[in-house]
């Protein structure tokens, strides 16, 4: 049972609908860094606001091809789970200078529908975030507040080996395959700046689809075979 590796996307769509709740474009610092092959300063994606700004959002898709080394998944393959993980020190949080209150919904697309919003890991505690909507929502107060991943090394923030998020998977659809997040104030006059750091992974595990096959040319319906550990023992080939 193989496992895709982790790739960054190499396209993002800023400004998105999900269902019937449209949201702006978010502010994006040095996007190339969030992107696969992506190098250079740090990077943000922030959200930025007090109780009178609206909500954000943005798609990063396009994981899974052969553009700038990627790896596509092989043709035919079926697709078992959906994982979204910091392959190192990438993370969810907030910055030095929020006081406010913000919140987060995290969403998966398989390249023509979107997901309900993921599930959050809520089996351990993180400072200053909460949990709600069945783990579906994420609330986070005060500055440098970091969801689950707080070192180097690589965490799954989302999903698991074998969770597909309630859609169906067409590895066809594969370069169309994306991670949304979307934020918002969450009330309170103080502003909220929460963001993500670097950008986000996603890890597919899949089982290889498809029968081997083995093809000799230029033989026409055996009609009898004798002795199979010998080729030379073909006879009556017409």
């Amino acid at each position: 049972m193989p496992t895709s590796i982790v790739e960054k996307p190499h396209s993002y769509e800023n400004g998105i609908t999900i269902g019937s709740d449209s949201y702006d474009a978010i502010n994006i610092v040095n996007a190339n860094r969030h992107l696969h092959g992506g190098a250079g300063s740090a990077s943000s994606v922030i959200f930025s606001g007090n109780s009178s700004a609206s909500d954000k959002g943005i798609r990063f898709y396009n994981y899974f091809n052969s553009l700038s080394g990627g790896s596509p998944i092989p043709a035919g393959s079926n697709i078992l789970g959906i994982e979204i993980v910091a392959p190192n020190t990438e993370r969810i949080w907030t910055s030095g200078g929020s006081f406010g209150n913000a919140w987060w919904r995290v969403y998966v697309h398989n390249g023509t529908s979107y997901s309900d919003p993921i599930e959050w890991d809520s089996s351990a505690s993180y400072s200053g975030w909460t949990f709600s909507d069945s783990d579906r929502k994420a609330e986070v107060t005060g500055n440098t507040k970091a969801y689950k991943n707080n070192s180097s090394g690589e965490d799954v923030l989302f999903g698991a080996a074998d969770d597909l998020h309630g859609l169906s998977w067409d590895v066809n659809d594969q370069e169309d395959w994306g991670i949304a997040f979307v934020a918002g104030h969450n009330g309170g006059a103080n502003t909220a700046v929460t963001g993500i750091e670097r950008g986000m992974g996603m890890r597919v595990t899949y089982e290889a689809g498809g029968a081997t096959t083995k093809t000799v040319s230029g033989i026409s319906t055996p009609s009898k075979v004798l002795d199979l550990s010998s080729t030379t023992s073909i006879i009556n080939v017409t």
